[in-house]
């Protein structure tokens, strides 16, 4: 096992494609249901039941569940290693900062000085400008604009196509 992702719903397929263009080609994972449809182009899936932290315990893990809270439950659950997973195709400047367990999905722009924290998902299409901070489990949509200098709180999610101007506090 390269990989392991808790949840595998269609957001969880996505982060699985992610995985795969990582370099990634056996994943885990780990559902309180079986899921439907695991079988991936370019990788091996494998259903592994409930979280059990005895399985495979030194493969590195990502929760890829959308709802905020629940991904801030199961965080305080893990005892694998979290990793950050990035498209190929996002754009994260080298001086922006993403901590652990979070998802940047394809198309993303992160500009210069950004933190993005603990177990964040940045969907796709978004442009998050200089200078802001993006607190833990906060769910960031597809396509929205958080211009310079402002700060999304935790657990938060902004909803598809905002637009957030400069120096605002959500």
């Amino acid at each position: 096992m390269d990989i392991i992702l808790y949840g595998f719903g269609g957001f969880g397929y996505s982060v699985a494609e992610i995985a795969v263009e990582n370099g990634y080609k056996t994943i885990g994972v780990f559902d309180e249901n079986e899921p439907e449809n695991i079988t991936l182009k370019n990788g091996k899936v494998s259903f592994l039941g409930k979280y059990n932290a005895k399985i495979y315990p030194n493969v590195p893990l990502v929760i890829t569940i959308g709802n905020n809270e629940i991904r801030a439950k199961i965080a305080k659950e893990i005892k694998h290693k979290l990793i950050s997973l990035i498209h190929h195709s996002a754009q994260v400047s080298d001086n922006s900062k993403i901590e652990n367990g979070c998802i940047i999905m394809q198309n993303v722009v992160i500009q210069a000085n950004t933190i993005i924290k603990n177990h964040c998902i940045i969907n796709a299409s978004v442009v998050i400008d200089h200078d802001c901070v993006v607190e833990n489990f906060v769910h960031i949509r597809p396509m929205v604009y958080i211009g310079s200098n402002s700060s999304i709180s935790t657990c938060s999610t902004i909803n598809p196509s905002s637009f957030i101007e400069r120096f605002n506090t959500i």
